[in-house]
């Protein structure tokens, strides 16, 4: 498949919480709308304000499962978290987590910094402005 196109969102907030959602062109092989959630924290701006750096790492449902551990089904080993945070459910996969609240995003944003470790931080900085 061909990623078509890459709509984002980057909310307010500490940390702000940067969300992607993923489609394909590749009708051949659906594959579901695929969502991802980052949390962006700033690290530098420039004198009107905007963001020039930025540290951002993948949001997690809740601590890591123990090594070993099962999907629910027992087919695979499990990817999501066995104690989700407040405020998130688990899906029938155990994998990912849902919410409707804003607040229990922006807590997991923020509590999924101390799972991560310092290879899974992306760092970026603003290089130039491209053409306008």
């Amino acid at each position: 498949p061909v990623w078509q196109e890459q709509p984002f969102v980057l909310a307010h907030g500490d940390p702000r919480v940067f969300q992607l959602r993923l489609t394909t062109s590749d009708n051949s092989l659906p594959l579901p709308v695929l969502y991802i959630y980052a949390a962006v924290k700033p690290t530098a701006h420039d004198a009107g304000g905007d963001i020039t750096g930025f540290d951002s790492w993948i949001v997690l449902c809740g601590p890591p499962p123990p090594k070993g551990t099962k999907s629910p089904d027992g087919s695979m080993d499990r990817g999501g978290t066995l104690e989700p945070l407040p405020g998130l459910t688990m899906d029938s996969s155990g994998n990912d987590c849902v919410t409707d609240k804003p607040d229990a995003l922006r807590a997991a944003a923020g509590a999924s910094r101390q799972w991560s470790k310092d290879t899974d931080v992306s760092q970026a900085r603003w290089v130039r402005d491209g053409d306008e």
